[in-house]
């Protein structure tokens, strides 16, 4: 499993051994929302929000560690936030389309699609 912990001091990406009952911190000290694995389980995925764009990473994976530096694999022209009580975002495990909640008095919904 992989997860984040985006709040407290010892926030970053972990990695879960549930067979081994043991926990890897893969990046420490990054907040981050959006983890997940890509389709092969060699790496993962992951997002940074700056001042008005998205990133969202591939990083390379081997024997639970991190392999080489990660690879930017979709850049959007916005700023999803992540620090921010009530949004979310599903991505499509392909990169080709991301649903973002924005909660701001009513609901507003995006899906952003590549074609």
């Amino acid at each position: 499993m992989i997860a984040t912990d985006l709040w407290s001091v010892n926030a970053g990406i972990y990695l879960y051994s549930v067979p081994e009952k043991k926990c890897a911190l893969l990046k420490p000290g990054l907040a981050t929302y959006i983890v997940f694995f890509d389709k092969d389980g060699k790496s993962f995925y992951y997002s940074q929000a700056e001042p008005g764009q998205t990133t969202i990473f591939r990083q390379a994976l081997r024997n639970g560690g991190i392999l080489g530096t990660p690879v930017p694999a979709l850049r959007m022209p916005f700023a999803l936030r992540e620090d921010y009580n009530g949004n979310d975002f599903v991505v499509a495990s392909d990169l080709s389309s991301i649903v973002f909640a924005r909660p701001n008095g009513h609901q507003d919904l995006f899906l952003v699609s590549r074609k």
